[in-house]
């Protein structure tokens, strides 16, 4: 405290929260003594007072933590980790492990905020949680026990086993053995500090046994059991079985009890349950059986409603295909309204009976009704349904009083009826129409028609040329209507039926008429393919024997005119004009020297033929062979001669074409040359150089060859 007094005033300056208090002024003089006193409060903000900041606590024992805050004015004061709490003062009773932490406190006025920290350790005995398995070189396995408690525990191994566990040593607290002792061998595991000691069995687990069924509900069993609590174990496997195989349904349940949900209601399961640590599992113990309690059924099965009245509609039922539960305890509620009408207007039935169909009474004709149902069961949660299940029904509606109005029919070829009549003004389920043959006795067809507005129906599979007798009526839910009026109509003739008994005796000829034109149309078909595959054997023929006659003709320098000619072009439209040189050797010209040649060749200057000898008219009419005949023929050398005609042998009668000696030439052509007189002037013609003369009519030869194809 700093003062500073000064006649009659005190000043603190650096004031601090030490200068509260009180302070007295007195005053004195030869008159007497007086005095006063005042208090000087100073405000502060508040601190924590801590003088530890960490603390040991023995589990089991009970604890009261102290927040000291000092603060003016006073502050308000919370631990805020690991649990919130309201006060200066935090009692923990029964310490465990779990309070083992950091705690903070707050204090709080509207000068500021302090928070202060203390740490808390639990002090536990040694407690054994798992084992820890690594594999070392040679098949050495190292087995450590996992342990918590504070202070850090001090481990102990001790040799249990009936027989000798063969090699075996203890380095830094963990065992270390051979790989194929660890199924048999059986060691004491112990684990201490100053505040206790725990000893656990190290070996494959035990079964675990005394199975209980603690909670059982329609879609969950809860069960528990018990273990030996001198054994290690790290986790427990749980198996399920229905109807099939055994399932693991879980594998890492740490704590001795297990639920297991979304299971089917009134279904009976087994269970077992076995315990693993990294040295192996159990043996499967004992299993045990545990069953659902029933739960809600599904909807009703089989669902129907028949209108057997004008007002009444019966429902039918079955059972539920899943009762999950006895059939006698369930129960059934139904609602039934107008379509027309508000969800609000429903009407409940309550169903306390098991028979499986129920009768609504009192209801509207010819109106349509939606009706649900569903069905129940008492169970924990009370009375639980299933869905609905919805259906629709229309009541009875009244028969018919009149027939069907504007009928009319007309004969649609021999075997047909079209019929059309006007439709009903008011609904009806649909209309019947029945006929036969007039005046018969042949039982009558009748064909229902379920449609309220179709006004047509074509009758088919009538006989030809006969009467029949038609009549149609409507229907509806309540019954038939009145039949109308007869209409008679005569179908028409079958203008393709055969004449006599045949054609009007059955139904059956068409049939045969279609038939018979199939088979008629194959074998026309069959001798088309031949008549062409003869034609083509032909003109290949033909072609084979043009080739011969030409490679012949060339083996020996010239042209035969004695064989046939072939190779004519289709396109030619005359003869094909032109300067040739004409070998001696032969009489015969090769037309096919001329196929498909439309313009005149000019042969070079050596070779010429001039002044052709033209066929007469009656060249038409022989078709004896193809070979064009030539009135005259005189073959000469050219004016100049080509080097490859030189040399032959001369022409003698023995030469010229056999074919200009027939008893035809007179009626094919005009001969006025004897074959001497050709010779000779042959003869002639070869001392005087004359150019030889030919003619060939290509046009002719197109034309004969396209008759003898047709």
């Amino acid at each position: 405290m700093n003062l500073n007094c000064s006649s009659n005033e005190l000043a603190i300056t650096k004031v601090d929260r030490d200068d509260s208090g009180f302070y007295v002024c007195a005053a004195r003089n030869y008159a007497g003594y007086i005095n006063t006193t005042f208090f000087v409060n100073v405000q502060y903000p508040p601190y924590v007072l801590i003088s530890e900041q960490k603390v040991s606590i023995v589990a089991g024992a009970h604890a009261i933590l102290r927040c000291p805050v000092n603060a003016n004015p006073a502050a308000e004061i919370q631990w805020i980790t690991p649990v919130w709490f309201q006060g200066p003062r935090l009692t923990i009773t029964k310490v465990n492990i779990s309070h083992d932490g950091q705690y903070s406190c707050r204090g709080k006025n509207f000068l500021g905020t302090t928070v202060a920290s203390l740490q808390v350790q639990v002090m536990t005995p040694p407690h054994i949680v798992d084992l820890k398995l690594v594999h070392l070189l040679n098949n050495i396995v190292s087995i450590s026990c996992v342990t918590i408690g504070t202070p850090e525990s001090v481990v102990d191994w001790i040799d249990l086993t009936p027989s000798p566990a063969g090699f075996f040593n203890v380095h830094d607290g963990n065992l270390q053995i051979e790989k194929k002792y660890i199924n048999n061998m059986k060691f004491l595991c112990n684990a201490s500090n100053v505040y206790g000691w725990m000893t656990k069995h190290v070996a494959v687990p035990s079964s675990p046994y005394n199975f209980n069924t603690t909670k059982i509900s329609s879609s969950s069993v809860t069960f528990s059991w018990l273990t030996d609590d001198s054994e290690i174990i790290s986790n427990f496997i749980v198996e399920r079985r229905s109807i099939s195989d055994w399932v693991t349904i879980n594998s890492s349940v740490i704590s001795p009890w297990f639920e297991d949900r979304n299971l089917s209601p009134f279904t009976t399961f087994l269970y077992r349950v076995s315990a693993e640590n990294v040295l192996g599992t159990s043996k499967l113990g004992g299993s045990f059986n545990v069953s659902t309690k029933e739960g809600v059924p599904s909807y009703p099965s089989k669902l129907e409603a028949k209108s057997r009245s004008l007002t009444s509609i019966t429902v039918y039922w079955e059972p539920p295909t899943e009762p999950r539960g006895q059939l006698t305890n369930i129960v059934y509620e139904m609602y039934y309204k107008e379509s027309t009408t508000l969800p609000e207007n429903e009407v409940k039935i309550a169903v306390e009976n098991m028979k499986g169909h129920i009768r609504i009474q009192k209801l509207k004709s010819n109106t349509l009704y939606i009706i649900k149902i569903r069905a129940g069961r008492q169970t924990d949660g009370g009375l639980n349904w299933s869905d609905y299940r919805w259906l629709r029904t229309r009541t009875l509606q009244k028969a018919p009083t009149t027939a069907p109005k504007e009928i009319k029919a007309v004969s649609n070829g021999p075997r047909k009826i079209y019929v059309t009549w006007e439709r009903s003004h008011t609904y009806v389920e649909g209309y019947k129409l029945q006929y036969k043959e007039y005046e018969s006795i042949n039982l009558t067809t009748v064909v229902q028609i379920k449609s309220w507005n179709t006004s047509s129906y074509m009758i088919m599979g009538l006989t030809a040329s006969r009467y029949y007798e038609i009549q149609l009526n409507m229907f509806t839910t309540g019954g038939d209507g009145p039949w109308s009026h007869p209409k008679v109509v005569h179908t028409e003739a079958d203008r393709l039926a055969l004449p006599g008994p045949i054609a009007s005796s059955s139904g059956s000829l068409p049939w045969k008429i279609a038939v018979g034109g199939s088979v008629l149309a194959v074998i026309l078909l069959l001798l088309l393919l031949l008549y062409i595959y003869l034609m083509r054997k032909s003109n290949h023929k033909e072609r084979s024997d043009t080739k011969r006659t030409k490679k012949k003709s060339r083996k020996h320098g010239g042209y035969d005119f004695t064989d046939n000619m072939s190779g004519v072009s289709n396109e030619s439209e005359g003869s094909t004009e032109g300067v040739y040189n004409v070998n001696i050797v032969n009489d015969h010209i090769d037309l096919s020297m001329f196929d498909n040649s439309h313009h005149t060749i000019v042969a070079p200057e050596t070779m010429y033929v001039e002044n052709p000898i033209l066929p007469t008219h009656q060249d038409d009419s022989d078709d004896s062979d193809e070979a064009v005949r030539l009135a005259t023929f005189i073959a000469r050398p050219s004016p100049h001669p080509t080097p490859h005609l030189t040399g032959r042998r001369q022409l003698d009668a023995s030469h010229v074409n056999p074919a200009y000696h027939s008893d035809e030439d007179d009626d094919m052509y005009s001969l006025n040359v004897d074959r001497a007189a050709t010779t000779k002037r042959y003869q002639t013609d070869e001392n005087s150089n004359n150019p030889v003369y030919a003619q060939v009519d290509l046009a002719k030869k197109e034309r004969d060859k396209k008759n003898s194809r047709e």
